[in-house]
């Protein structure tokens, strides 16, 4: 019988209250189910959290984050995280407004 994700953030929080430091599997779990309930405070808690253990920049841990971020609708957050990662390169590119007469 598997655990409801409400359940599964529970002993999460649960074990980061006690000390326990979660890993990064842990920490992208977490956010990818605050991303698919809109619950962006409880992301932004667990993106402080994963600052503090330095899994912020992980893999994992960072594409989670882009992806719970632009899900709550915080897309300059996403944006900020995305270019902080490890091997993304940024290259703006302008678009010029068209219109059909």
């Amino acid at each position: 019988m598997a655990i409801p994700a409400c359940a599964r953030l529970a002993r999460l929080l649960q074990m980061m209250w006690q000390g326990i430091s979660p890993d990064e599997v842990s920490f992208a779990c977490a956010l990818r189910m605050l991303a698919n309930s809109d619950a962006l405070e409880a992301g932004k808690q667990i993106h402080a959290s994963a600052i503090k253990s330095g899994s912020e920049l992980n893999l994992y841990v960072g594409s989670a984050l882009v992806d719970m971020y632009a899900k709550c609708a915080s897309v300059e957050e996403a944006h900020n995280i995305l270019a902080q990662m490890p091997g993304f390169e940024y290259d703006q590119v302008r678009y010029a407004p068209t219109s059909k007469i």
